[in-house]
């Protein structure tokens, strides 16, 4: 998914996180236990896998300035080395932002049930548990927010559409979650562009 993940996700991704840090806060951020411990196990991988890449990028920088195909390349590495290190930060700040859920045991057996009768996002032949506890986690919660009388709109976000999205058609949520989504008036995205204009239609 990292490969697919374009300039314009970035800028709506910045764009949640600050509605979510203004003052008052736009949107709430939610985060399972589950993610929460996901991200930060999967932190450091992920930041040397970018560093990774952007030493290619910058061994590739130097054959372009060689051939005189850019100037100042010392000023445009310096710059692509410090993404990671940015990146990283975002991710922390969105969790800084958010509130982390923690789901009750009961929701371990909802789980296994999704996953013995193979119900998204549980799938055959695929280790479902972590999914199928994030999922579960976040529907117990907003159905007490609902019960509760909260009627704003919730947007679930995830970009793992394999598990989630009908397939062939990511960003339309899979026939399987319908009934859930729909009596917790919850909304699917697969992108932070699409949860971006589904919260924020008429914003810049």
């Amino acid at each position: 998914m990292r490969e697919k993940f374009s300039a314009g996700q970035i800028d709506a991704a910045l764009y949640l996180l600050a509605r979510a840090r203004a003052s008052p806060a736009e949107l709430t951020i939610l985060i399972a236990d589950q993610v929460n411990i996901e991200l930060t196990q999967h932190m450091d991988s992920v930041e040397q896998e970018s560093r990774t890449a952007i030493d290619r990028i910058g061994r590739a920088m130097g054959i372009f300035a060689t051939h005189r195909l850019i100037d100042d390349v010392a000023s445009v590495t310096s710059a692509i080395r410090r993404f990671p290190a940015e990146a990283r930060g975002v991710v922390e700040q969105f969790i800084a932002a958010a509130q982390i859920t923690k789901g009750r045991q009961a929701l371990y057996r909802l789980a296994y049930d999704r996953i013995s009768a193979n119900i998204r996002p549980a799938r055959r032949g695929k280790d479902s548990a972590k999914d199928c506890l994030i999922l579960e986690t976040y529907l117990e919660v907003v159905t007490r927010l609902r019960a509760g009388g909260f009627t704003e709109p919730v947007a679930f976000l995830t970009t793992n559409s394999d598990d989630y999205g009908e397939r062939g058609i990511p960003n339309r949520l899979h026939p399987d979650l319908a009934a859930d989504f729909t009596n917790t008036a919850m909304d699917y995205y697969a992108t932070f562009l699409a949860t971006r204009f589904g919260l924020f239609p008429h914003r810049a």
